[in-house]
């Protein structure tokens, strides 16, 4: 009967149950997680999984952070209970470029919506000028931003009121993630409604019943 060599025992290959790969990656950290998605392509395949980004979600421990925004940039910055200051660190992760950011519409699930909103005009004496809103999504956790998405352009006149308010929410029915758009217009006539509800994943906006104000 032939005897494995000390040497050649320990250079057989370890195999380990999927369910227990599964069960430790889940308690990693993101950061940890985006080196263990090089080790190799079912580890990649698993950690980049819908169902495995849920388990890990709910397994993480709460992250407090807070968003600081500026004109043209937004800062994710961690806040600490045993500290009385916060820094603003130079990671470029950690931070979201654009000319055009004109506020943060809200977070979910550690995912920050971002709007980029201007509006001009063709003719200075002219009565109606063109309004544009487009989305950002951009996760700090794993170091992605997505591009610029849900472009929505319409025009209105320039003496009536308008007020345009978003909402960032995820709808566990459907496993999605939804912006909410209520515009607002009057003038000398009754309030006029208009909501839209933006889609990720299908990039769309689509068109919901007016009510009354």
């Amino acid at each position: 009967m032939n005897i494995p060599l000390p040497s050649q025992v320990a250079a057989l290959p370890i195999t380990l149950p999927e369910e227990l790969i599964d069960e430790v990656l889940s308690l990693l950290t993101v950061k940890s997680l985006m080196r263990m998605k090089c080790v190799n392509k079912s580890w990649n395949t698993l950690i980049s999984d819908p169902i495995f980004v849920k388990m890990h979600l709910k397994l993480s421990p709460p992250n407090t952070h807070f968003v600081l925004h500026s004109s043209c940039s937004a800062n994710i910055l961690p806040i600490s209970t045993k500290e009385k200051t916060v820094t603003l660190t130079d990671d470029p992760y950690g931070r979201f470029h654009s000319k055009d950011l004109s506020s943060i519409v809200g977070s979910c699930n550690r995912l920050i919506c971002l709007l980029d909103s201007n509006s001009k005009t063709s003719d200075y004496h002219s009565d109606y000028m063109t309004l544009e809103h487009s989305l950002y999504f951009w996760n700090p956790a794993t170091r992605t931003k997505s591009e610029r998405l849900g472009s929505i352009r319409y025009n209105r006149n320039r003496h009536t009121f308008v007020h345009v308010m978003f909402a960032f929410g995820y709808d566990n029915s459907t496993d999605t993630y939804k912006v909410v758009m209520l515009n607002l217009e009057w003038d000398e006539n009754p309030v006029r409604t208009a909501v839209k509800v933006f889609t990720l994943g299908a990039n769309i906006w689509r068109d919901i019943d007016c009510f009354p104000v």
